[in-house]
């Protein structure tokens, strides 16, 4: 018979169900790592490549020179397009990497040889210290033939080894990621130390802790507990571990010498006590207690002392507030030292030093020293007792033979003598030396008090932790040396405990890194939070100020900004001299109103100046609720002159402060009218002056306490008798109504103030809309990082510690700390995998404004968390703790839904994410009936609502007025994580993936099916038991490629499947599979943890995972962005399509096949091979051999012409085999190529006599 040809177009969905003679043409019974294109066909899919925020190299305009003998050496490299090779790239020998002429400038001769220049582009990532320098870099290239062998890209090591990973250890994993704004967020576990604590303080939150084995430090101190509560073992978690590996058992932990505040009663606010703080009686000082107390000296005054003694060889940190109204303090000192700077103003000083012996606390006036004392805090810290390490002086250095001192190094040359610091060591405290040396021959020795490190003869830096035997002084001792000694250091320390093992962490840290930057993770600073309970004793008026959106004290509405506003002088005016003139008319009340009753002075017909009339208000009249913070005052004077009078004095008084700036305006002359005549009120200060002249801002009660009063005063005209009349004083306060500046005081033996600054609070426990009087609220406040860790500040909290709304316990107690403050991180992977839960996100714009898009973040494992891009809130709704747990979060537009394991919902108020409604309104919680697996956006505004069992819809915009159900389906549900949102929702249920359908009408919705070919490969693992399973197969997440209109879920044994929503073909499934090395595919298949898809900012698509499974170990701390490169993450990508048996010619006909075409589009080039196979039997590939001559080899283009603009190819081979029914193997395996599409397979084939 005549032969046939048969053109077969490839849709690329799986169809495992059809009958295979009604199977649609095209259709493939397999399919891996190739995906339905954009325009039709599959599309081998692209690889993952590692990622930290570093764009894809662009390696255009790479100049280049050969030199040649000849000027016509016979090869092409003259020619545009032609493609030459790089190696030797950096002094050491490399892969090859491949480049493509762009431009050829003409041949030069250059002492008898030839060069030959131009620019290329290379192809692909090379092993470069810095990438950002390729652009115009100059080296010399080798040169080969065109048309070589296909390329593998050992290079690719080269480029991801620029890649960071993110810090930890062996436990690390990277259980969340967020792409939002142009960052990738990444939830990063901490590394957890288990170790067997020393006999010393616990180190402080906040500590560096460093090892014996490297001079930087391992990582900070996050968090510390006990194992199984027992204090033989506990457990540290570290902020930013900066080891490549982990440490072994044993490993000696170290950390510098500090402690929090030492000193008893620094602030004077309790009654003095000899034993126990300080010295009473003393001669020249005086103690006054409470919120003003301090120590006065008179002249003559004898040093002021304390009971805190020292401890030779520590460095204490000594901070103190004087007043001095003469005289000076000498000097301050603890331990024998004393400091060396005198203070001759009043401010608050801070001196170091380090002591010799047990002395005492003492701060020494002079014998002229009139002022005061305050606010004392003593604490040990660890600064570097060198000095001048870095030789930028020889100052107590002394050099032996062969040393010298100069440009900022010590220099040894054949030193076999000492270098010496006069630096005396105390016996029986520990020590860390480092020091940086450039080594040409010999070694060095650090020795110090009389105990010597370990001696070095490389280059480097390096530290000796040596514990001193004596008091010998710092010295190096070279043997034959010759080089430089640099950077000299040597601080305190203690031996803090010895590694017991690596363990898994409770928590982890949040890093971002910025999209098409320079590369690398930055963690971010997420705030700080402690507990707080309020007890009967709290003021009923006052709490703290509801989070807003901005977040700081320094940026508040206007609507937040309260007024009292004016207020008459109701008190007794009061004459209080300062002048030449008298005043009358000064009973209660006569300057309260403008009403004709004025006061006066006596008059003059001189130029002299009036007394001050001093304008008092009662605590009666003048009031702003306690815990408001002061904005402003105005204030508003009536008054009038005589014959003539100018401005002399406008200013405020307060109990705190008896007057502050000068308002008046010496140029200003008052009105000469008649009683109650015109122009007689002038306005001064306003709503942002605090009238400060340099004081602190004004408190609650310096206003309300009765004391807050105006003083005026006035220059009269000489020439005539006159006199001044005022006949009204008026004060209108500015105010917030309650502030985010809040005081921690420790009412204990140590009294002392803590300023923070409260972000965000919540309440756990009570009411969150009712007066908090009688202590029914519990929560955590979120206050500002300034505060610093317990490492740098002196002062701890604790439970019990008040929350006050001024310093000292003044103004109103707000609450009390049930905690000390911690750094606020997240739950660890570990934690999280305990609930079988996920990190979930959802980004949204509550506030309505672009500067202030916030993150939600739910994990399962804890309460859920808003991120506004500087503070991590926590969102606590009154669950109860073991319940506020929520797995599911979505913005319905005007409220935050959370969604729990329970089945119920929880819903915020309108517009505010971080407050929920009162417990008593029904609104508040939604009860779904079973466990919720998702929730998702719907049309208009409905909210859809994902159970194990059932969907529905909440429909409304307003809980407090109601919200209504709406059924969608009764008999399905949804797989936990599956909801996707592509337009639509979509959803895995138990049969496999499936879609919601929505009518015109308004919330009439159905639920349908999708890709019901590719059921049977969704069963496999959705419904077999997992007791049933040698390999663990099921669900782990899904996440949406919008440009390629897909679909995609992730399950565990690293198998993929993309659902590709097409115009023409409805729904194709196609599959793919992620492993670590192609060869050992089972054995080396990647778990994904996170996933996540986003759009930049140029409206690109992109995608990111992290692995949670992952046989080389080497991969769990990287990020890798997916649909990125041409292989995963360096190896090779196997691509399968396998065709239905009987689609070509007639089924069940024998045919004598004679050839194979193949239509589609490729980048320039590529490259695969086709397997056939007869009567109905799998054809046997390499992928499953290893090595096979059955295939064809098939081609696109050129080898060695890649380009980036994607064309249209074609390619034709016989092929020939005989038997009834075709089957069509495509596999293409590389890791260099660029994808390419078959869209097309044309047959020719002969068809036997079917009568034969």
């Amino acid at each position: 018979m005549a032969a046939k040809q048969q053109v077969i177009p490839i849709v690329g969905g799986l169809d495992l169900t059809t009958d295979k003679l009604s199977v649609s043409p095209g259709t493939a019974q397999a399919c891996l790592n190739y995906e339905v294109g954009i325009n039709r066909g599959v599309r081998r899919i692209d690889g993952f490549s590692r990622w930290d925020g570093r764009p894809l190299l662009n390696y255009a305009g790479f100049a280049f020179y050969l030199d040649l003998p000849t000027s016509t050496p016979g090869l092409t490299v003259g020619e545009i397009g032609t493609l030459i090779f790089i190696d030797d790239l950096t002094g050491e020998v490399v892969t090859t990497a491949r480049a493509v002429v762009d431009t050829v400038n003409a041949v030069v001769e250059i002492s008898g040889d030839y060069r030959h220049s131009g620019t290329a582009t290379v192809l692909e990532p090379i092993n470069l210290a810095d990438p950002g320098g390729i652009a115009g870099f100059t080296l010399t290239l080798g040169v080969a033939e065109s048309g070589s062998t296909e390329w593998q890209p050992g290079g690719y090591a080269g480029y991801a080894a620029l890649v960071t990973a993110l810090p930890g250890d062996s436990m690390t994993r990277v259980p969340g990621l967020h792409f939002f704004n142009d960052k990738l967020f990444a939830v990063v576990d901490l590394v957890a130390l288990q170790l067997t604590p020393a006999a010393v303080p616990m180190p402080l939150e906040g500590a560096p802790i460093y090892t014996s084995t490297r001079a930087p430090a391992i990582g900070t101190l996050a968090l510390a507990r006990t194992v199984d509560g027992t204090p033989e073992d506990v457990i540290w978690e570290l902020f930013d571990y900066s080891v490549d590996n982990d440490l072994g058992a044993g490993t000696q932990l170290y950390t510098p010498t500090v402690t929090a505040n030492l000193a008893r009663n620094g602030n004077f606010f309790t009654a003095v006590a000899s034993a126990t703080d300080w010295t009473t009686p003393l001669a020249g000082w005086t103690y006054s207690t409470g919120a003003a107390g301090v120590a006065t000296a008179a002249a003559g005054a004898a040093p002021l002392t304390h009971a805190l003694a020292g401890v030779a060889g520590y460095s204490y940190e000594i901070t103190y507030t004087i007043t001095v109204s003469a005289g000076q303090i000498t000097s301050v000192g603890i331990g024998g030292a004393t400091s060396t700077t005198p203070r001759t103003t009043s401010g608050t000083y801070t001196d170091t030093v380090t002591a010799t012996g047990t002395g005492v606390l003492t701060i020494t006036p002079n014998g002229a020293f009139i002022g005061t004392v305050d606010d004392v805090s003593v604490r040990i810290v660890a600064p570097d007792l060198v000095g001048n390490g870095d030789f930028s002086s020889a100052t107590g250095w002394t050099t032996g033979a062969g040393w010298s001192i100069g440009s900022g190094v010590a220099t040894g040359a054949s030193a076999s003598s000492t270098l010496t610091k006069s630096l005396a060591a105390v016996s029986g405290l520990t020590y860390r030396v480092q020091f940086t040396l450039t080594v040409t021959a010999g070694s060095v020795t650090p020795t110090f008090g009389g105990a010597s490190g370990t001696a070095r003869s490389t280059s480097g830096t390096f530290v000796s932790y040596i514990t001193a035997s004596g008091t010998g002084n710092l010295v190096f001792t070279g043997a034959g040396f010759s080089g430089t000694l640099d950077d000299v250091t040597v601080v305190l320390v203690d031996q803090v405990g010895e590694v017991v093992d690596h363990v898994a962490p409770e928590r982890a840290a949040l890093y971002y890194a910025d999209w098409d930057s320079a590369g690398g993770w930055t963690r971010l600073d997420l705030g700080r939070q402690l507990e707080y309970v309020e007890t009967s004793a709290t003021d009923a008026s006052a709490f703290f100020l509801p989070y807003i959106r901005r977040g700081f004290i320094s940026q508040i509405d206007d609507d937040e900004v309260l007024d009292t506003g004016w207020v008459g002088s109701d008190g007794l005016a009061e004459d209080i001299g300062g002048g030449n003139t008298s005043w009358s008319g000064l009973d209660a009340g006569n300057l309260q109103a403008d009403d004709l009753s004025e006061a006066g002075d006596s008059g003059s017909s001189l130029a002299l100046r009036t007394n001050t009339l001093k304008a008092t208000f009662s605590a009666e009249a003048l009031q702003i609720p306690a815990g408001a913070l002061v904005r402003g005052i105005e204030v508003r004077v009536y008054r009038r002159a005589q014959t003539g009078a100018k401005e002399e004095l406008v200013t405020i008084g307060c109990t705190s402060t008896a007057s502050r700036s000068n308002k008046a305006d010496g140029t200003r002359n008052l009105p000469v009218v008649a009683a109650g005549g015109a122009n007689r009120d002038q306005t001064y200060g306003g709503a942002n002056d605090v009238w400060g002249n340099g004081l602190t801002d004004l408190k609650p009660s310096d206003i309300n306490d009765g004391g807050f009063n105006v003083q005026l005063a006035f220059r009269l005209q000489g020439g005539a008798l006159s006199s001044v009349f005022v006949d009204a004083v008026q004060v209108k306060v500015y105010y917030q109504e309650q502030t985010r500046k809040a005081y921690v005081n420790n009412s204990g033996g140590s009294p002392w103030d803590q300023e923070i600054e409260v972000i965000h609070y919540t309440v756990s426990e009570g009411s969150a809309t009712t007066s908090p009087a009688g202590g029914d609220r519990r929560g955590l406040l979120v206050i500002n990082s300034t505060v610093g860790t317990a490492y740098t500040r002196p002062w701890l909290f604790g439970p019990d510690m008040g929350i006050y709304t001024e310093d000292d316990r003044g103004g109103a107690l707000l609450a009390y700390c049930a905690s000390t403050d911690e750094p606020i991180t997240l739950a660890s992977s570990y934690a999280v995998a305990a609930q079988d839960a996920r990190y979930v996100f959802c980004s949204a714009n509550p506030y309505a404004s672009d500067q202030y898009d916030v993150t939600f973040i739910v994990n399962g494992a804890e309460y859920g968390r808003m991120f506004d891009g500087a503070y991590l809130l926590p969102i606590q709704t009154g669950l109860l703790t073991q319940f506020e747990k929520p797995r599911h979060v979505a913005w319905a537009g005007t409220y935050l839904a959370l969604g729990y394991n329970t089945g119920s919902i929880s819903v915020s108020d309108v517009g505010d994410p971080l407050v929920y409604v009162d417990a008593a309104s029904l609104a508040a919680e939604i009860g779904a009936g079973d466990r919720i697996t998702g929730l998702v956006k719907l049309k208009g505004n409905s909210l859809g609502v994902f159970t194990e069992s059932t969907i529905f819809a909440i429909q409304g915009t307003d809980p407090s007025t109601g919200l209504e159900r709406v059924e969608i389906s009764s008999s399905s549900g949804a797989i936990e994580y599956s909801v996707l949102n592509i337009g639509q929702p979509v959803f895995l249920d138990f049969g496999g993936p499936a879609t919601l359908s929505t009518t015109d009408q308004y919330g009439d919705f159905s639920s349908g099916r999708l890709a019901e070919g590719a059921t049977p490969w969704f069963l496999e693992r959705l419904q077999l038991p997992t007791r049933n399973q040698t390999t663990d197969k099921t669900f782990v997440g899904g996440y949406v490629m919008r440009s390629k209109r897909q679909c995609r879920y992730v399950f565990a044994d690293g198998w993929q499947a993309t659902l590709t929503f097409t115009p023409n073909d409805g729904v194709q499934v196609t599959t793919q599979r992620f492993y670590g090395d192609w060869t050992e595919r089972d054995t080396s298949a990647i778990k994904a943890l996170g996933v996540c898809h986003g759009t930049t900012s140029t409206g690109q698509d992109v995608a990111f995972m992290t692995f949670d499974r992952d046989p080389e170990s080497s991969r769990y701390r990287y990020v890798f962005q997916l649909d990125a490169g041409r292989s995963f993450d360096g190896e090779e990508i196997i691509s399968q399509w396998v065709s239905q048996p009987l689609q070509m010619g007639p089924p069940f006909y024998r045919k004598q096949l004679d050839q194979l075409g193949v239509h589609g589009r490729a980048y320039g080039y590529g490259k695969f091979k086709v397997f056939k196979s007869f009567d109905y039997s799998t054809p046997v590939s390499d992928e499953t051999t290893a090595a096979s001559s059955t295939g064809t080899w098939y081609e696109f283009g050129v080898s060695g012409g890649e380009i980036v603009v994607e064309g249209p190819y074609k390619a034709i081979h016989t092929l020939r085999g005989e038997g009834e029914d075709v089957t069509i193997l495509i596999e293409s395996i590389s890791a260099s190529v660029l994808p390419h599409t078959i869209q097309n397979l044309v047959v020719r084939y002969t068809p036997e006599d079917p009568k034969a």
